[in-house]
């Protein structure tokens, strides 16, 4: 039928360099779990900067991205 879910993973607590390891590797189980679904992360800027970079060395496929404010 060609129906794609997207699939939103959300951080919404975390600044900076916390849990980069540990939401960049929850990400890459995710991605390989569903290869076929659209993926989007949403997280403070400068984590979801630092979480893009550790998956974009490991190749872990396309991941959308999007930053948001958390309080």
């Amino acid at each position: 039928m060609g129906y794609t879910a997207l699939i939103a993973i959300c951080e919404p607590q975390c600044y900076g360099f916390e849990h980069v390891e540990t939401n960049s590797a929850f990400i890459a189980a995710v991605m390989l779990a569903f290869p076929n679904e659209r993926v989007l992360f949403l997280a403070e800027e400068g984590h979801l900067k630092l979480v893009r970079d550790k998956l974009s060395r490991n190749s872990v496929g396309k991941l959308e991205y999007n930053a948001v404010k958390i309080p």
